[in-house]
């Protein structure tokens, strides 16, 4: 979709992005490219400055780059000077390249049910099903397959890849996107034991889900037992992650691959957790917390910062315990050679105090 650069300086103002400069010359941009493929026509950016070999040699016909880096972009390439140039990246490349767009209505393999209300401006692909009392607002894309339980309510602008699977009262908030394969609402892993048994608990709360959320393919949300699981707004959540019954994520939270989450946790905002971070249930992360990969929470996280490790503990103290895990090999050889000499520390002394006792007797 191509843009006249001034049109796109604009639009980058209009979504947040401080451009410091624009070049007023009227060129075209059809697309985006790596600094090192970049054609004439195309846009590319700097972000890291191990890239600025390949900023110095582009062909790109503009680039995004920071006040610091502008006199390095060649001749015969505009600098647009922005304070962000990987953010203003993802706006640009989302105009240049934008999700395809279907037609409103209702394809005939659709199933809705009578007492659904799905509005006309709408998108509802093959084979969907669409249960009692489902409210579906305008702009929704359902791709084919998927299947919206009764009483779900899915916002102005939501999009659902193939095979999504909401239960009974999910709620989606406005512009979220859940991807491909992903289960929302099933029941959580609550069971009574008794005497070798296994009861199953019956699961009655819903998932809530806020606005301008990113849910990844094939990732799993349960239901609350009894109250509600909650995604608040602006939540990314990676592929392959699990959330449990009745947790809550507070907004701009950030969870990577393979996260599992176990009940009841309530996590803060502003957090990330890495790959295959694992949490016990019923713990709290505060606020802006950020949990390296593989880290293990196993009690609560009291404070923003960076933490690490099983069980978990502030990274710094991590990354000490690291080096002297690394050293143990050496450590314990040393500590070997120390008792070796101590040993034979002691066999002197005794040779000695041996050789004085016999002195004294004669």
């Amino acid at each position: 979709m191509p843009i006249r650069l001034d049109q796109l300086c604009q639009t980058l103002e209009e979504e947040g992005v401080s451009v410091l400069s624009c070049p007023d010359q009227a060129i075209e941009l059809s697309s985006v490219a790596t600094l090192s493929s970049a054609q004439p026509d195309q846009l590319s950016f700097l972000a890291n400055e191990r890239y600025m070999a390949q900023l110095k040699t582009t062909r790109a016909g503009a680039v995004l780059v920071t006040a610091q880096h502008a006199d390095q972009v060649p001749s015969g390439t505009l600098a647009i000077v922005v304070d962000d140039p990987y953010f203003a990246y993802a706006i640009a490349a989302a105009v240049l390249h934008p999700a395809p767009v279907f037609e409103p209505g209702i394809h005939p393999t659709a199933r809705i049910h009578a007492t659904a209300q799905v509005d006309e401006q709408a998108a509802i692909g093959p084979f969907v099903w669409v249960g009692e009392g489902a409210v579906i607002e305008a702009g929704v894309q359902i791709m084919s397959h998927c299947h919206i339980g009764a009483e779900v309510h899915l916002h102005e602008g939501v999009r659902l890849e193939p095979g999504v699977v909401l239960y009974p009262g999910t709620q989606v908030g406005a512009k979220t996107r859940i991807k491909a394969g992903a289960v929302i609402g099933s029941d959580g892993f609550g069971f009574a034991p008794r005497q070798g048994r296994w009861q199953a608990v019956p699961q009655l709360g819903r998932v809530i889900i806020g606005e301008r959320c990113s849910i990844g393919a094939n990732t799993t949300i349960d239901c609350g037992a009894i109250e509600d699981t909650i995604i608040g707004n602006d939540v990314i959540i990676d592929n392959l992650v699990q959330i449990g019954h009745n947790v809550q994520v507070g907004d701009g939270t950030a969870m990577a691959s393979q996260v599992g989450v176990s009940g009841s946790v309530k996590i803060g905002q502003h957090c990330i957790l890495a790959g295959q971070v694992g949490t016990a249930g019923h713990l709290h992360i505060a606020d802006g917390a950020h949990i390296m990969a593989r880290g293990g929470v196993t009690s609560d996280v009291e404070a923003a910062g960076d933490y690490a490790g099983f069980p978990l503990m502030p990274r710094k103290a991590w990354q000490k315990m690291v080096v002297y895990e690394r050293n143990l090999p050496k450590m314990h050889q040393t500590i070997k050679q120390l008792q070796q000499a101590l040993k034979a520390i002691e066999q002197e002394l005794d040779q000695l105090k041996g050789t004085e006792i016999h002195d004294e007797r004669h």
